[in-house]
């Protein structure tokens, strides 16, 4: 979605600053991902996606104009209950980011708007009440099984903890297998 002239802006940047820039008609993620991981690398994004590819380090650019960036290392030291979701991705990996962009929704699926009120604070009330092994069955269940947040998927059209599931799925399959360009 980025507009042409910015984009012809952005590449000549690139190129004057010996930069390895990327151009994709589809989703490009996956194949920034694997190079940031393969070649060590910082990617620097206009979203967190990445981090549910697999990147460890990203620069996400809040805005250009203002030069509003924020640096997310998941390499870093950082104390425990600082950053909740840190603290769940410590714990359960790459698919703490996979279903929380999930619930935000996916610009390469038919459920670009996500879970609509699913935010930050209701995605992890939901992930506390996660039994066992996370993932998209058990946060589906954990999401069904309260009043506010059954109420919610119902009026996002999941009128049933399967139908979560399966939303949910759909979104982890499509990070897990994506093609990274190995």
């Amino acid at each position: 979605n980025t507009p042409e002239y910015l984009a012809k802006a952005a590449l000549i940047a690139t190129h004057v600053l010996n930069i390895l820039c990327f151009i994709s008609k589809e989703e490009a993620d996956p194949h920034v991902a694997y190079v940031s991981l393969s070649k060590e690398l910082v990617a620097v994004t206009g979203d967190s996606d990445l981090l549910a590819y697999g990147a460890k380090k990203i620069i996400v650019v809040q805005s250009y104009a203002r030069g509003w960036y924020r640096l997310i290392d998941l390499d870093a030291d950082a104390e425990p209950g600082q950053y909740p979701l840190f603290d769940l991705y410590l714990e359960h990996k790459a698919i703490i980011f996979q279903l929380y962009a999930a619930r935000r929704g996916c610009d390469f699926t038919k459920h670009e708007r996500g879970i609509v009120g699913i935010g930050y604070e209701t995605f992890m009330d939901i992930a506390s009440r996660v039994d066992g092994e996370f993932n998209a069955n058990s946060f589906a269940v954990a999401m069904w099984s309260s009043d506010d947040t059954r109420q919610r998927a119902v009026q996002n059209g999941m009128e049933t903890p399967e139908k979560i599931r399966i939303y949910l799925q759909g979104i982890v399959d499509i990070y897990s297998n994506a093609n990274i360009y190995v």
